[in-house]
């Protein structure tokens, strides 16, 4: 899984753009790790997961998983996340 991450400083928003094959639910954990790690040396509380031009491969319940406990892989529970898709998952 490819993952670049920037902040945009007018939206104060931290945006982790995915491209090629993303395996769930161990391509998506280390991508909120690293998005982050990334936000925490911007003082960020809020992340977009851009995933249009990744290739996603795992179910809906690994979303759940993911999400279900944001605190165990580092997140606060303040954080603020959301994530855009294209196709079918």
């Amino acid at each position: 899984m490819d993952c670049y991450i920037t902040y945009d400083r007018e939206n104060t928003l931290c945006v982790a753009r995915g491209s090629s094959l993303c395996k769930r639910p161990d391509d998506s954990i280390k991508i909120f790790k690293d998005a982050i790690a990334f936000g925490l040396k911007h003082n960020c509380s809020q992340f977009l997961f851009d995933m249009k031009e990744a290739s996603i491969v795992g179910g809906p319940i690994d979303t759940f998983y993911i999400a279900h406990d944001p605190e165990k892989i580092g997140a606060k529970r303040n954080y603020r996340f959301a994530a855009v898709c294209s196709g079918d998952l």
